[in-house]
């Protein structure tokens, strides 16, 4: 707890509005709420959301309290399909129900985003949730080293699950570009105005057959079938091409 000094932490993003977009909490395995209320403070100093990822080890906080009452408008829950540890899950498990506090949250502004990380992905509360009306935010991988070789594997991987869970592409595209964008605040990025970025992907599109479907797992071995994935072909970022699969931006070879 002593490291975490809110007037120094928003002194430091306040000098460096180009880079620093929010405060994050994250792998306190105390139990004191101490870390949420100051977290707010700092944010509410720098001006700048916070985005929220802990409540997995019994913490004196609830998760209700956390987004009814300490948690602003604009501000982000992370991992939001977890259910693992102590982390209490948006889904009622028995109800099969998305919780009427977490409804609550949304209403007042608070944002849900995927999060997938390394165990936080699970087929019962994502597909419940979606059917529910109740899709995320944003997508975003939490990638790292423990989750790429796991159930999480790559970004399209996660779009292509969460079509698989009932969301249209339309939808996963807006939750991977121009909603997060928002979110942090950068209304430059994650669309293709005139004067915008250039932030390109190029998907390319496979369907599969009824009979032999594509499978998609969560982060509790568990599996289920979807009939579309996606696969990057082509990232141009600030228009600059940065990976190239089938060589599009390429010169053929001439002998």
């Amino acid at each position: 707890l002593n490291s975490m000094d809110p007037k120094m932490a928003a002194l430091y993003a306040i000098e460096y509005p180009n880079d620093v977009i929010g405060f994050k909490v994250a792998n306190y395995l105390g139990q004191e709420g101490d870390p949420m209320i100051r977290i707010v403070e700092a944010a509410e100093m720098a001006n700048l959301p916070i985005m929220v990822d802990f409540f997995d080890n019994g913490n004196e906080m609830s998760l209700e309290e956390a987004l009814l009452e300490v948690m602003r408008p604009g501000d982000i829950l992370t991992h939001c399909y977890a259910n693992f540890g102590q982390r209490e899950p948006i889904v009622d498990e028995t109800l099969r129900q998305v919780k009427p506090f977490v409804r609550a949250a949304r209403d007042r502004g608070i944002k849900f985003d995927v999060g997938h990380g390394f165990e936080s992905f699970e087929w019962a509360q994502v597909i419940t949730a979606i059917a529910q009306d109740f899709p995320p935010d944003s997508i975003s991988t939490d990638l790292w080293g423990g989750n790429i070789n796991g159930a999480m594997k790559d970004f399209t991987n996660v779009i292509s699950k969460l079509l698989a869970a009932g969301l249209e592409l339309p939808q996963a595209i807006e939750m991977s570009t121009w909603n997060p964008a928002q979110l942090i605040n950068r209304p430059n990025l994650g669309h293709l105005d005139i004067g915008a970025e250039a932030d390109i992907a190029l998907f390319s599109i496979h369907n599969a057959a009824i009979d032999n479907p594509f499978r998609f797992v969560d982060t509790r071995n568990e599996r289920i079938n979807g009939f579309t994935r996606i696969e990057t072909e082509l990232t141009i970022l600030a228009g600059k091409v940065v990976w190239d699969r089938n060589g599009f931006a390429s010169e053929p070879f001439i002998f």
